[in-house]
C-alpha cells in the first residue's frame, strides 16, 4: 500500500532573479541594508494578522471536520470510527471558539459535526457577506472636488487597508491550497477500504497533526489575551489527536502481524 503522507502546509514558491549589467558599464553594486531594518523577533500579532491566522484555522478545522466525517462512516475499526467521530467533534469546537477573531473575508466555519456543518441561515448568511464583499470590490471611490489625487491618497487609511488587501490575497490562496489539498486526500482515501483504509487515514492524520502543531507552537508566542489561550487549546488537542493517532496506527500494525502470524 502506498505510505505518502499529506502534509496541508502551503508551499510559497519565490523566485530569484539576477540583474545582469552590459559588459561595458560597470556593475551596480547593491547596498547593504542598515541594521535597523531586520526583522525583530520580538513582536506580537496585530489585529489583522490575528484576524487572518483564526481564518486560517477555520480552513484546517474545516478539512478535519469533513475528513473526520469520511473516516466515521467508512472505517473498518471501531477504535478508528470513534477517534474519527472525535476528531470532527473537537475541531467543530475549535471554530465556534474562533468566531470571535474571524474577518469578514473567511469562509464559513463547520461548528458541527453533520453533512453541512452550518445551517441553511448559515448559508444564506455567507453568501449575503460574499456579494456584500463583491460590491465593495467594484465599488469606485469617489474624488472630493478641489482635492488633490495624491492628497486624497494620504488622507484615506491607506496604510491601513494596503496590508488587509494583502492578507485578503493571501487567505484566498490558503483557501485554494486547502481545497486542492481535501480533494488529493479523499481521492487517495476513495481508493482504499476496511484496514487499509484506516491506516491510510490514520498517515494522513499524523501528517496533517504534526504540520498543524508546529504552526500553533510559533503562533502561541505571537499573540496574547483571549486568542492566545484558543491557540493554547488547538495546541493541546492537536498533541492529543496526534498521540491517539500514533497508538491506534500501533494498534493496527499488531493486528496486521497477528493475522499474518495465524
Amino acid at each position: 500500500m502506498s505510505k505518502t503522507l499529506f502534509v496541508p502546509a502551503i508551499m510559497l514558491i519565490i523566485g530569484s532573479f539576477a540583474l545582469h549589467a552590459p559588459a561595458q558599464e560597470t556593475p551596480i553594486r547593491q547596498a547593504t541594508p542598515p541594521q535597523d531594518r531586520a526583522v525583530s523577533t520580538n513582536f506580537k500579532l496585530d489585529r489583522p494578522a490575528v484576524e487572518y491566522f483564526a481564518a486560517k484555522l477555520v480552513l484546517c478545522n474545516n478539512a478535519e471536520i469533513e475528513m473526520g466525517m469520511m473516516a466515521a462512516s467508512k472505517a473498518s475499526t471501531p477504535e478508528v470510527k470513534e477517534f474519527a467521530k472525535m476528531l470532527a467533534t473537537e475541531h467543530a469546537q475549535a471554530n465556534t471558539k474562533l468566531q470571535p477573531f474571524l474577518p469578514n473575508y473567511a469562509v464559513r466555519p463547520k461548528t458541527s459535526a453533520s453533512p453541512s456543518g452550518v445551517s441553511q441561515t448559515e448559508n444564506e448568511t455567507d453568501q449575503q457577506r460574499l456579494a456584500s464583499e463583491r460590491n465593495e470590490r467594484s465599488a469606485v471611490p469617489q474624488r472630493t472636488e478641489g482635492v488633490n489625487p495624491r492628497q486624497e491618497i494620504v488622507e484615506t487609511d491607506y496604510r491601513e487597508e494596503a496590508p488587509v488587501a494583502t492578507l485578503k490575497q493571501l487567505h484566498e490562496i490558503c483557501r485554494m491550497a486547502h481545497q486542492n489539498y481535501m480533494e488529493v486526500c479523499t481521492k487517495k482515501l476513495s481508493q482504499h477500504s476496511g484496514e487499509d483504509f484506516d491506516t491510510e487515514f490514520l498517515r494522513v492524520q499524523a501528517a496533517t497533526h504534526v504540520a498543524l502543531i508546529a504552526e500553533l507552537k510559533a503562533l502561541e508566542s505571537k499573540v496574547d489575551g483571549e486568542f492566545q489561550s484558543v491557540v493554547r487549546e488547538a495546541k493541546t488537542n492537536a498533541e492529543e489527536h496526534l498521540v491517539k493517532v500514533e497508538k491506534l496506527c500501533k494498534h493496527l500494525d499488531q493486528n496486521t502481524t497477528s493475522s499474518r502470524d495465524r
